[in-house]
């Protein structure tokens, strides 16, 4: 009865003491994973605010070269228009130098007053047209300077953030940094309709759109004029 005692005793004491060993590295291993997990997830998470100040600076820049790009074309459309009317000014110009050096019957000479006041109505028109394409080139050019300035920021902004995500990935890897960027590229798609940027740009094609549409009239007014005195 004592040996057999005995044996069940070592027995379960064996037993026993190999299940806690199991249990012990089991939860040692358990209490390692956790670990890991946090810190790749604080990891993760200092990639996520490098990655979106990336996808930020990277976005900005674009839409940015494209607002200049825009403004340049406006300001070439606003010096299309200025030209022709110019132009059309040094025309008129040519026009009375011949009249008056030309003599006319008097009943032409009549009908010349009234082309006068006329000529003289439509030049005060060309006159103020002038005047605000003027200050349009102003606005623009000012615009398109500041535009200018925002891009030398931004590029230098860039830089800083690749030198950041260079110490990044030499401290936590390559992989890390790509699922953190997933994650922010994610949160970017939902954020992108915000940007103050696209508003603008908006805005701003569709001013040119506007310039492009008065500019295709002149050019059919002053086609139809041409015909008439054809």
């Amino acid at each position: 009865m004592n040996i057999s005692s005995r044996v069940s005793n070592s027995l379960f004491g064996s037993y026993n003491s190999s299940s806690l060993r199991k249990i012990q590295i089991n939860t040692s291993n358990h209490s390692e994973n956790i670990d890991r997990s946090l810190k790749e997830l604080k990891a993760i998470n200092k990639g996520k605010i490098l990655a979106r100040e990336n996808l930020d600076a990277t976005y900005n820049s674009s839409i940015n070269k494209k607002f200049q790009e825009s403004l340049e074309h406006k300001l070439s459309q606003l010096n299309e228009m200025k030209g022709m009317i110019e132009n059309k000014d040094k025309e008129n110009d040519v026009i009375d130098d011949s009249v008056k050096n030309t003599k006319v019957i008097s009943y032409i000479n009549s009908s010349r007053e009234v082309n006068d006041k006329e000529e003289t109505l439509l030049s005060e028109n060309e006159q103020i047209s002038i005047q605000d394409i003027n200050k349009k080139i102003a606005e623009t050019n000012s615009e398109l300077k500041e535009v200018r300035v925002l891009g030398e920021e931004l590029s230098q902004q860039s830089e800083i953030i690749d030198e950041k995500i260079s110490t990044f990935k030499k401290i936590y890897g390559n992989d890390i940094f790509k699922k953190a960027e997933k994650e922010a590229v994610l949160k970017q798609v939902y954020d992108t309709r915000n940007n103050p940027f696209i508003k603008e740009l908006k805005s701003t094609l569709n001013e040119i759109i506007e310039l492009e549409t008065q500019l295709k009239d002149k050019l059919n007014q002053g086609q139809q004029k041409d015909k008439k005195e054809i």
